[in-house]
């Protein structure tokens, strides 16, 4: 399909609005496991304690690992947008199977379904935003879909703990899985895969990369992106810090009102304004960095990086303050900039990898590096949880600290070492 230039500004605009509410959905089928943990372990119909909570997060995060890489490869060959849509049915609708569960692997299968599934959201999206975004506007465009994960998990612990107090767990379950399975259908009707002409009559670079990526070797693709330092020392950054924010995210809630005996509300209340920190983080990475490449095209090293390395040093300051302080207004400032400082670098690194990856290989590059950063996710799980159980937090709190100087340290040699392109 051909557009001019109004109908093809009116169908980024379109594209634009079903990707956001699409991966917006897509989080809440991810995350009502997460805030539904405080009602389903008071259920005397279910058994689960909490270190079945953390396998359930690790096995979600495992199996998502490997749909980001299977879908990744086929978003480059395929329509993403199917892939996009039959994944957010397929995920609404393990949520519907989980609330009918009663046994812990049954849970678990449900749950492991999920995971596979929501491999098919962002890595779609990488692809769409690469073929429909020029270089000079993906940032803010990333940041702008990015904020839709911190809107989803503002609402979800509310509405939460609205329903499983007012009713039950189980009816979120539901509510959250029709409302995906449904809106799969408007995004397949409403989303196009590639625009054939941009303005007047200049052919994108789709054509281009569909054909490469047809032809490309995939062997010698992976080889290609393990041999850059850039796309190595990247990707582990994002593994180390993947682990570092859903760490944060995943357990605030559940620390907050065990450790700082917060109410489930103020439990809530608190996740939703770690969800607004991150919100503008993510808003302000993408605009400031996009200025930041307009400025310094020409820059050996990516014009991203001194944003990722600024964010990574500033969490240390508020791990601090979160494990120190119980000091009401203190910890619900520390909650807002805590997820300043988390959502800013982990929009960024997937966008780093994407950009600069080689011609037809933005998927491929973008999900494997998201693939390696999905076992920093699994490791916030279960592993996780084993050391809370038996070391305490001050454990976990050490090993952030730890994480955080790591990635600042990695990225300091990115920057002086590493060119950002990685060659064909």
């Amino acid at each position: 399909m051909a557009f001019l230039n109004g109908d093809y500004r009116i169908q980024k605009k379109v594209m634009f609005i079903n990707m956001f509410i699409g991966y917006f959905t897509y989080y809440i089928v991810r995350k009502s496991c997460t805030y539904s943990m405080s009602f389903m372990l008071n259920d005397k119909e279910i058994s689960l304690t909490s270190f079945d909570f953390g396998m359930l997060a690790s096995v979600q995060k495992l199996l998502y690992t490997f749909g980001q890489i299977l879908f990744g490869a086929l978003s480059d060959k395929y329509s993403p947008k199917l892939i996009f849509a039959c994944g957010l049915f397929l995920c609404g609708f393990s949520n519907i199977l989980f609330s009918l569960c009663y046994v812990k692997y049954s849970f678990i299968f449900c749950w492991a379904f999920n995971g596979f599934f929501q491999g098919c959201g962002w890595q779609s999206i990488a692809v769409l935003v690469k073929k429909w975004y020029s270089s000079e506007e993906s940032g803010t465009v990333w940041s702008l879909l990015s904020t839709s994960m911190n809107i989803s998990v503002s609402i979800i612990p509310l509405l939460v703990t609205f329903l499983a107090e007012s009713f039950t767990w189980r009816l979120s379950f539901v509510l959250f899985g029709l409302t995906s399975c449904a809106l799969s259908f408007v995004v397949y009707s409403c989303m196009i895969d590639d625009p054939v002409y941009v303005k007047k009559n200049v052919l994108l670079e789709h054509k281009n990369s569909t054909s490469v990526s047809k032809m490309a070797n995939h062997g010698s693709s992976l080889r290609l992106l393990f041999k850059s330092e850039f796309f190595v020392l990247v990707a582990v950054s994002y593994f180390l810090w993947t682990f570092l924010k859903y760490t944060i995210e995943e357990w605030l809630h559940w620390y907050l009102i065990t450790e700082k005996q917060f109410s489930n509300y103020q439990g809530s209340y608190q996740v939703m304004l770690f969800q607004l920190g991150g919100l503008i983080s993510s808003l302000l990475s993408g605009v400031v960095s996009d200025q930041l490449i307009n400025k310094f095209k020409a820059s050996k090293s990516s014009p991203r990086l001194p944003v990722v390395i600024f964010c990574s040093m500033f969490v240390l300051l508020w791990l601090l303050v979160l494990q120190t302080s119980n000091n009401m207004v203190l910890l619900t400032l520390t909650s807002f900039f805590l997820g300043f400082s988390c959502f800013g670098p982990h929009t960024l690194f997937g966008l780093l990898v994407m950009e600069n990856a080689p011609s037809g290989l933005s998927g491929t590059s973008h999900a494997l590096a998201s693939a390696i950063s999905s076992a920093g996710g699994v490791l916030a799980g279960a592993p996780l949880s084993y050391l809370i159980d038996n070391f305490g937090w001050q454990i976990v709190f050490i090993v952030l600290a730890a994480v955080s100087i790591g990635v600042t340290s990695l990225l300091f040699v990115v920057v002086v070492r590493s060119p950002r392109k990685i060659h064909d």
